[in-house]
């Protein structure tokens, strides 16, 4: 099994600057909460890199646009991580992100979660 995790951002280096300035110079209107928890300015957040170490799971990250070119059938709304076996599970969807106020609740989501499951 894996977490896979989805950014609602696009792949495109020229969209990738536009989210980095849009982050920093107005965080309250950016639209991906997995980037804005996760990471910081300059790359991922220490707390996010250990957790990522701690965890059993192999992890996949993507982009929306390749994510959704190439799992047409998957329907959801971006950011979103799921664990897929055979199939995809949504672990946390965008609006349960979107409560988190910090890379702590995120984790502790996650974790939640995967207990449910598991």
């Amino acid at each position: 099994m894996k977490l896979v995790f989805v950014y609602n951002a696009k792949s495109k280096l020229t969209n990738h600057v536009v989210d980095v300035l849009h982050k920093t110079f107005s965080p309250s209107t950016y639209n991906c909460d997995l980037c804005s928890l996760t990471y910081g300015n300059i790359g991922p957040k220490k707390e996010w890199k250990q957790f990522l170490k701690e965890i059993t799971f192999e992890t996949e990250f993507h982009y929306k646009d390749k994510f959704a070119k190439s799992h047409p059938n998957l329907k959801d709304e971006y950011p979103v991580i799921y664990l897929q076996d055979k199939n995809f599970q949504r672990l946390v969807s965008s609006s349960e992100m979107s409560e988190c106020e910090d890379l702590s609740q995120l984790i502790e989501r996650i974790k939640m979660n995967l207990a449910t499951i598991g």
